[in-house]
């Protein structure tokens, strides 16, 4: 049997596990001091622009009341409006039912008019046709 010597492959086991620990704690020291220095920048940018942050805060309770009654005023606004469409609406179709009723009524008048006429016309061309036929034998 061939044996296999233990301790150079433990040696060997422990640097390689050495050398993963030794990469891993520099990998995290980079990455701890990229987020050190993106924390540095980040408070510098707050604390230069500190006076606006709390200026903002202040007024954001007047913006959110100002927001909440734009929101209010639109909505009565468009159910007014709503409403107004449907009277709109409404008048529009009573227009045209008046409007049908005074077109038949017009029309309905003006045929009466020309049967009228007609009737007028008949007569007075027989008529004339008669005095004509009349004067005619008469020569």
């Amino acid at each position: 049997m061939i044996q296999i010597p233990v301790k150079p492959l433990l040696y060997f086991a422990y640097t390689v596990l050495f050398l993963l620990l030794s990469g891993l704690c520099v990998y995290l020291i980079i990455t701890v001091r990229n987020l050190n220095q993106s924390l540095k920048s980040l408070g510098k940018l707050i604390h230069s622009n500190e006076e606006n942050i709390d200026k903002t805060l202040k007024d954001l309770p007047v913006v959110s009341k100002n927001a909440i009654e734009i929101t209010e005023l639109l909505k009565n606004e468009l159910k007014t409006v709503g409403q107004a469409i449907n009277n709109i609406n409404e008048t529009a179709e009573m227009t045209a039912a008046t409007a049908q009723t005074i077109k038949t009524g017009v029309v309905d008048k003006a045929k009466n008019v020309l049967e009228l006429v007609d009737v007028a016309r008949r007569i007075f061309v027989k008529d004339k046709s008669k005095e004509r036929e009349e004067q005619h034998q008469d020569e």
